[in-house]
């Protein structure tokens, strides 16, 4: 079945969408920026969850750090780079992302899945859960530096 494409500006504010939605009776439009490039993807179901909060895995991962086993920690994707590197003694000028998850992302190369592994200095990072393509939690474990002679 194919349906019609809808587009919306970028700047379209949250209260218009769900109107512009509902009016069209569509939960789905594509985002376009001032020169008419696409900006993005806008779902209803995305913007229903930021207004109504966090779902369960969220709330059972409301604390960004949580230390499970020696050297062992689970991570919400969302943790800023700068919380991260802070407490994990990382210098963050040498990460240009926003999130863990970005930084994860990008080290796979490509849309993630529950159980992927992917290392990066002397950290192994394994995803834990994956929703609607994007990282929300992983687990990092930490191997000991070895010094070079």
């Amino acid at each position: 079945m194919v349906r019609p494409v809808y587009f919306v500006p970028e700047q379209k504010n949250v209260e218009s969408l769900i109107t512009f939605f509902q009016h069209n009776a569509i939960d789905i439009a594509i985002a376009v920026d001032e020169y008419g490039g696409i900006a993005g993807l806008v779902k209803l179901d995305d913007i229903v969850e930021q207004l109504l909060g966090a779902d369960e895995q969220q709330q059972q991962c409301s604390v960004p750090i949580q230390q499970i086993g020696p050297m062992t920690y689970r991570l919400s994707a969302r943790l800023p780079i700068l919380d991260w590197a802070e407490a994990f003694g990382v210098d963050p000028e040498q990460i240009r992302l926003t999130t863990i998850g970005g930084l994860v992302t990008a080290l796979l190369g490509r849309i993630p899945k529950n159980g992927d592994v992917v290392t990066w200095q002397n950290m192994k990072f394994t995803i834990e859960t994956v929703k609607n393509n994007r990282i929300e939690s992983l687990i990092m474990s930490l191997e000991p530096l070895v010094a070079k002679p």
